[in-house]
């Protein structure tokens, strides 16, 4: 079999249904290529497409979320961040998967740049997304047994969505409700600056989010305290890159929180143990090696 280099392409379509038209546009575009070994699509949908031009595919999951069948029903090979979405995603056909971890982009979140401007109250920070489920209001049922420590929850980037004003309103409601609320504060966005400004970063969903605050925290070298849910003890090490507690228990969190606060130099052995394991394990260029090693493999056989 002879090979030849080709850049990869992107299909310039939105795959909200598996149409007909979909299916012409992978058509046309495969057509003036030549035959592809490996397609990198990220759904069934994206499966399903591939095997109309003759490739093999390797579907990648981003996180548990549900998606329209089984993930892995129409792929070859499936790739996921997490041993948790492994067990999630692989469906009756049960295809081959790799695990590999998320990679982090450390040229935005490191702990060298600007530092967001603060006062001298202990900062907690959440990145939020606004929705049931995320574990900020756990995190405010915490703040009331952390004296003195303001809360900063950093929601979704751009202008609130009526869904996320309502969430907003719920949460500071429930802040008001603990006597809690003027040390509370939503703002828009978590930004390297923000994070760096954090004494501790928390993140303490109760159902399955993506661990992406937790690494950029790492990324930081941030102390981090998150839940037992989904993918975020592969991510944190407990006692030894961060610190786990059970999801919707404020009482654990807050006291876990105090402990941390309490002793900056088992903070500072967290984060460093956490920026080594963000080099080793989640930088772009070790998981593009990963990747690269599973299509070599793939493409072999």
């Amino acid at each position: 079999m002879t090979t030849q280099p080709v850049r990869p392409r992107r299909i310039p379509f939105r795959l909200e249904v598996l149409s007909g038209e979909a299916v012409e546009v992978v058509r046309r575009t495969f057509g003036r290529c030549p035959s592809p070994v490996v397609a990198h699509v990220f759904s069934a949908w994206g499966a399903a497409l591939a095997a109309t031009a003759g490739a093999g595919s390797v579907t990648v999951v981003h996180d548990c979320r549900p998606l329209p069948g089984p993930p892995g029903a129409a792929a070859d090979h499936v790739l996921v961040g997490s041993h948790a979405e492994a067990e999630a995603v692989t469906g009756p056909s049960r295809p081959s998967v790799d695990v590999i971890a998320r990679a982090v982009d450390q040229r935005r979140w490191n702990p060298d740049g600007p530092t967001a401007p603060r006062g001298e109250a202990p900062r907690l920070l959440v990145t939020s997304a606004l929705c049931p489920g995320d574990g900020t209001d756990t995190a405010i049922a915490a703040l009331s047994g952390i004296p003195g420590a303001e809360l900063v929850v950093a929601g979704p980037t751009g202008s609130p969505l009526p869904a996320h004003r309502a969430e907003i309103r719920r949460l500071l409601d429930a802040a008001a409700a603990l006597d809690v609320a003027d040390r509370v504060r939503v703002v828009t966005g978590p930004t390297p600056e923000l994070v760096r400004s954090a004494d501790i970063v928390l993140h303490v969903p109760w159902s399955t989010m993506p661990p992406d605050p937790v690494l950029h925290a790492m990324a930081c070298a941030v102390p981090v305290v998150a839940a037992t849910t989904g993918a975020l003890p592969e991510t944190v090490l407990d006692g030894v890159t961060g610190a786990l507690v059970a999801p919707r228990d404020p009482a654990a969190l807050a006291r876990t929180v105090r402990r941390l606060l309490a002793d900056r130099s088992r903070c500072a052995a967290l984060s460093a143990a956490a920026l080594d394991r963000v080099h080793l394990r989640h930088s772009w260029a070790q998981v593009a090696t990963d990747i690269h090693h599973v299509y070599r493999r793939l493409a072999r056989s």
